[in-house]
């Protein structure tokens, strides 16, 4: 994988400014694989139900999709409905 560095004096010349955007753009421009797109759905719904208070039934979603191997995102996302649900130990397992 090619390394890609912006150097130069410190303080205002944009060098986070210029990284941000070549981040974004790289990543748009990347094709989304099937997993990332199944994956998303799964995000979304979840999110949806933390969001409407619904713990129990966002980790019930959760169980049936979480794979070990997903991004970290779907822990953050479970952990957070077992902390809502009183299970902070668990979720405290989880993330670490």
């Amino acid at each position: 994988m090619p390394i890609v560095s912006i150097i130069g004096p410190k303080g205002g010349i944009g060098k986070t400014t210029l990284s941000l955007n070549t981040a974004a753009a790289l990543t748009r421009a990347l094709p989304a694989t099937a997993q990332d797109k199944a994956a998303q759905k799964v995000y979304d719904a979840v999110a949806k139900l933390q969001k409407a208070g619904k713990h129990a039934d966002a980790l019930k979603k959760l169980d049936g999709y979480f794979k070990a191997d997903w991004p970290a995102q779907a822990k953050v996302f479970k952990a957070d409905s077992l902390a809502a649900t009183g299970k902070g130990l668990d979720a405290w397992k989880l993330l670490t």
